[in-house]
């Protein structure tokens, strides 16, 4: 069976497919040793045009892109993480490992929550809102945080909820 640091690497190949311009994620699914879906961050199917940046298409009065963490900018994107959850079958998503190139978003760790993912491998920091979902929901998703030494990705830590560190 491949390591993980094999699969972070996919995760980090996978995320070259997008063509987003402010950030570039990949994700892939892992169960039972095997890689069931992979999903990148883009703008919705059938849009006409597959080079166009939707931040800059849904720009404010003055032509300023439309900043992140915004309800537009939310709903312009699919994230790579339901892109790969999209295009998973759900028995294949069950107790699955997913390696992903940033932490994911609220929604998105809510979705892994919900699709019963054993665990979550991500490069960064997890997100206060994100620290608090997991801490109020306490799920038996774990995750993991990864960071980049030297060109290479390597595991940090197992995000423990705070009500378990007594």
């Amino acid at each position: 069976m491949a390591s993980t640091h094999y699969y972070m690497n996919l995760a980090l190949t996978t995320q070259e497919a997008s063509s987003c311009t402010r950030r570039h994620v990949g994700c892939i699914i892992i169960n039972e040793g095997r890689v069931v879906s992979t999903g990148y961050n883009f703008h919705p199917r059938k849009c006409d045009n597959d080079d166009v940046c939707l931040r800059r298409m849904l720009a404010d009065d003055r032509g300023e892109p439309v900043k992140s963490n915004t309800s537009l900018e939310e709903g312009a994107c699919i994230h790579a993480e339901m892109n790969a959850l999209l295009f998973a079958d759900y028995k294949d998503i069950v107790g699955s490992k997913v390696f992903v190139t940033h932490p994911p978003c609220p929604m998105c760790t809510r979705l892994l929550i919900q699709g019963q993912v054993k665990e979550v491998h991500y490069i960064g920091s997890l997100d206060p809102s994100c620290r608090h979902l997991i801490d109020f929901l306490l799920p038996s998703t774990r995750f993991h945080r990864w960071g980049i030494q030297d060109g290479v990705p390597r595991w940090i830590s197992l995000y423990v909820p705070a009500s378990y560190q007594d």
